[in-house]
């Protein structure tokens, strides 16, 4: 008696186990499949120069083609792996030096972007970019934001210029080079920029001739300077020229231009 007894009680528990099991994968394709769930807003905040519709589309592509665990689907709010599709993005769009997604209760992505710090504008032949810190390019520079020298046959004309919407008060440099070179410039420009507008150096864009390895410092007067981007002394070149422009040269309208790559010479005509 007892045995039967225990034997319908091991059967029960069996039973229930397996209807247990039945409704919790049922509730589960539920919830996967459930429109109830599905995502359906995506804001984005933060962005400046990456556009929040680019954002948007590149999450709409990992929502609708990929699945987390091979199984739950990316649409809907409860699955949705939102650690990668922060690297994801953070990856696509090299501008990015954040990204951060919430999930919320109204089945929305929040979406807060942090971007790299812009330094200066890279200005390479038919392309225009915008450098961070090390000299990396963050995005590039819109065709409606760059002035170009007339029109070229079959291939884009040299730019010229910024549009003042785009420089965003950063320094302007003309240059075709890469790598250590291009995170020393960008060095060299930010201190120039900073530095020469205190002594009346009234800067428009800097260019540099790796021929020759100076760094021009072009004013809006008409007259440049030129420096020597890869010498540890540019702090002393700035002296020099602020020297020179206080005690030797009365009147700037005369001068082409004062070249101070020599140590312990200056030059200027």
């Amino acid at each position: 008696m007892f045995r039967a007894h225990r034997e319908r009680h091991t059967s029960f528990k069996a039973r229930l186990l397996s209807a247990l099991i039945v409704i919790l994968i049922g509730f589960g394709i539920g919830v996967q499949f459930s429109p109830i769930f599905a995502i359906t807003d995506i804001q984005i905040s933060g962005t400046e120069d990456v556009s929040a519709d680019e954002i948007k589309a590149a999450l709409q592509e990992k929502m609708d083609s990929e699945r987390r665990f091979f199984i739950f689907p990316q649409w809907n709010i409860i699955f949705f792996n939102a650690k990668k599709a922060e690297r994801a993005i953070g990856e696509r769009f090299s501008a990015m030096a954040e990204v951060n997604i919430d999930r919320t209760l109204a089945r929305t992505l929040r979406v807060r972007i942090r971007e790299h710090q812009k330094v200066a504008i890279l200005v390479e032949s038919t392309e225009a970019f915008y450098l961070g810190e090390g000299g990396d390019k963050l995005s590039a520079i819109g065709e409606a934001y760059l002035m170009r020298e007339g029109t070229a046959t079959g291939t884009a004309a040299r730019i010229s210029g910024i549009k003042d919407e785009a420089k965003k008060q950063l320094p302007i440099l003309f240059a075709s080079t890469e790598g250590e070179t291009i995170a020393a410039l960008v060095s060299a420009v930010r201190m120039l920029a900073q530095e020469l507008p205190k002594h009346g150096v009234p800067l428009a864009a800097f260019q540099y001739e790796a021929a020759d390895g100076r760094l021009i410092a072009a004013t809006s007067a008409g007259w440049s300077v030129y420096f020597d981007p890869a010498s540890e002394k540019l702090t002393d070149q700035v002296a020099s020229l602020a020297a020179v422009l206080s005690k030797e040269i009365k009147n700037l309208k005369t001068i082409d231009y004062i070249d101070l790559r020599f140590e312990n010479r200056i030059y200027y005509k």
